[in-house]
């Protein structure tokens, strides 16, 4: 370039696009040099794909700002799409993903449309090139996350959905299908698209004969990625939102002390304006629904879950995942699929894989309308593989803890003789067990305490028993609002004759029943302290149950069990992170500063330091004082000679 007047051209790409897009009439000459040399290079990577120059990247970044400027280059984005097109597999990969930025820039510029792009790039998401896919399909969610930003086009968002679907369906192309679920699953998370027929299309995606589509389904159901990195965003969030205050705190006090300028109000604006934009995040956040309940028909789609879980060939994991997500259905949709507990049984061993998360799942799909003959089989399957006196103290624990969660979802699943089998376990010597057994004992005082012997039904005239048999009376049906309003008649009948004899005799063995249970309480009193101050909290919760079982219920251990080796190592090394090293000296406080000359002595010989250590005199036994008193002694009879 060479100079024109008193000006300088610029001797650079990005000075020169700069100056072009300020005045595109008085550059146009250079532009057209620059353009020649574009179409040279393209020349020879039409002859040669494989051919690599630096300056084609440069080049293609520049005219994809520049073009848009000049409207007779019209030509250029569909020279980069003709060459990708054709030459996709065999260009460089630099080349590759330089054409894709530029296209992507001029999209930006709304000179190129994106239903012309879209089957571009789904064709070059076949390459072996993985920094390119992942690039594709941010920039896609990106721009459509723009086009309904400001307002929702529904006319393009429905040509990209059908777009979308019809990728997803075509499973011969794995690759594709992929990518469109992968978009899919990022809009709907980010509140773009959230319609019924999108969570329709993904739920149809678990049925399919591709692990990779599959699980990718599974988990945006089962919400397993979002858990993964739940705990670090949510750092991450609050850190964010901790800036933002201290730095209003600070604006506001600056506003208060200082003069008040137009400068100072802006920022102030400003900082609001973004502690605001927070504040909505969260709300919206906490709004949003679960995609289970968006599926049309869940039924079916369990009952295809289910033949595809029985006849799968895909991993254990894999299996898990479809059970876990038809138990999801069950228990959300209150559905009926019957051989689920029959299939999910034949799991419940105490050496099977996994098996807590299967006794999670079996917790999960029972609901008040599955037929208790239905849940006897998983029922007695635990019994009997768990809560046996063969068993260890943590299976054990484990099994009446799962048969808890079980018979809080569906009472009518445990009958009186079980019942009782199982609430001896109260006086077993491990306290995981008898905590365990004893959660469920106060399980049936609130929902059926005929089911429990006399002893084991605690005390009529306790308030939070009359508050939960209220509430009860409201859910049940009928025939058990009587019954409860005749135990409470009695329980009144006890209170207002409680100084008085009662002769009845049933009444007479309730109270030795009471009396035996009082000293009983007396004995452990220490024990039952913390259990009657959590009484309170769990009987809300075990009157109202929610959809999904939580794994630490069942794994639940009320005592700590003893450190092994592998745990005390654990718990040494996660005492040692972010500790400096034992016997280390201290850091300097600067890091540039010299070491003293008591550090520099430490790596020198001894002969050269000898001489400047302090020794200490040597304390003299007191033979050695007598032996110099008596030298001394000699010395001066000597002298006086």
């Amino acid at each position: 370039m060479h100079p024109k007047g008193n000006n300088r051209f610029p001797l650079n790409l990005p000075h020169l696009q700069n100056c072009i897009k300020k005045d595109p009439t008085a550059y146009q000459e250079e532009f057209q040099v620059q353009y020649r040399h574009y179409e040279s290079i393209l020349q020879i990577l039409m002859m040669n794909p494989a051919y690599f120059d630096k300056q084609f990247e440069s080049l293609v970044t520049f005219l994809a700002h520049t073009v848009p400027c000049y409207k007779d280059r019209v030509e250029f984005p569909e020279q980069l799409i003709n060459l990708l097109r054709n030459y996709s597999t065999g260009l460089h990969r630099d080349s590759r993903l330089a054409c894709c930025k530029a296209l992507m820039i001029l999209r930006s510029r709304n000179f190129v449309p994106l239903t012309s792009l879209l089957p571009l790039f789904f064709e070059l998401s076949k390459c072996q090139d993985k920094s390119l896919r992942s690039y594709i399909r941010q920039n896609i969610v990106s721009d459509i996350r723009a086009l309904n930003k400001k307002s929702r086009n529904e006319k393009v968002n429905k040509e990209l959905q059908k777009f979308m679907y019809d990728k997803l369906s075509n499973e011969q192309q794995i690759v594709e299908a992929k990518l469109a679920l992968d978009i899919m699953i990022e809009l709907y998370k980010k509140s773009v698209w959230q319609s019924r027929d999108l969570v329709n299309q993904i739920a149809f995606a678990c049925q399919s004969r591709t692990s990779k589509i599959l699980v990718t389904a599974l988990q945006f159901f089962l919400g397993t990625d979002e858990e993964a990195g739940e705990d670090e965003d949510d750092k991450d969030d609050e850190d964010s939102k901790v800036e933002k205050l201290n730095q209003l705190k600070e604006t506001l006090k600056a506003n208060k002390f200082n003069k008040s300028t137009r400068k100072r109000e802006k920022i102030l604006a400003k900082v609001k304006k973004t502690v605001n934009s927070i504040d909505k995040k969260e709300k919206n956040e906490n709004i949003n629904f679960s995609a289970l309940h968006l599926i049309n028909d869940p039924q079916t789609l369990a009952e295809k879950l289910l033949s595809g879980v029985q006849s799968t060939t895909e991993k254990f994991e894999v299996k898990l995942m479809m059970m876990s997500l038809i138990s999801r259905l069950i228990g959300a949709h209150e559905l009926l699929v019957l051989n689920f507990y029959s299939y999910i049984a034949k799991y419940l061993q105490p050496h099977q894989t996994d098996v807590t998360r299967i006794l999670q799942y079996a917790a999960q799909a029972t609901h008040k309308l599955v037929p208790p003959e239905d849940l006897e089989h998983v029922v007695k399957a635990i019994t009997y593989n768990f809560v046996t006196d063969r068993s260890s103290s943590e299976a054990i624990t484990v099994g009446l803890n799962a048969i808890r969660e079980i018979c809080a979802r569906n009472s009518e699943v445990m009958d009186e003789d079980l019942l009782q089998d199982l609430t001896q376990y109260q006086k077993y010597k491990n306290k995981n067990v008898s905590s365990a057994a004893k959660s469920l004992i106060h399980l049936y005082r609130i929902k059926n305490p005929n089911l429990l012997s006399r002893k084991d039904r605690g005390r009529p005239l306790d308030d939070s028993l009359k508050r939960t048999h209220s509430v009860m009376s409201l859910e049940d049906d009928e025939m058990n609002f009587e019954t409860e309003e005749e135990d409470e008649d009695s329980y009144m009948e006890l209170e207002t004759d409680d100084d008085q004899s009662i002769q009845d005799d049933e009444f007479g063995e309730w109270e030795e029943a009471e009396g035996d249970g009082e000293e009983e309480d007396e004995g452990d009193a220490e024990e039952e302290e913390d259990e009657d101050a959590e009484g309170e909290d769990e009987n809300e919760k075990l009157l109202n149950p929610s959809d999904k079982v939580r794994l630490e219920d069942i794994e639940r251990l009320y005592k700590r069990p003893r450190h092994d080796k592998e745990s005390r190592l654990a718990t040494v090394i996660e005492g040692r992170q972010g500790r400096g090293k034992y016997g280390q000296k201290k850091p300097k406080l600067n890091e540039k500063s010299s070491t003293s000359n008591r550090d520099k002595r430490r790596n020198k010989a001894f002969g050269m330091i000898k001489h400047k250590l302090k020794r200490h005199k040597k304390t003299k036994t007191f033979h050695e004082k007598q032996l110099e008193l008596k030298q001394k002694l000699i010395r001066q009879e000597r002298a006086k000679r």
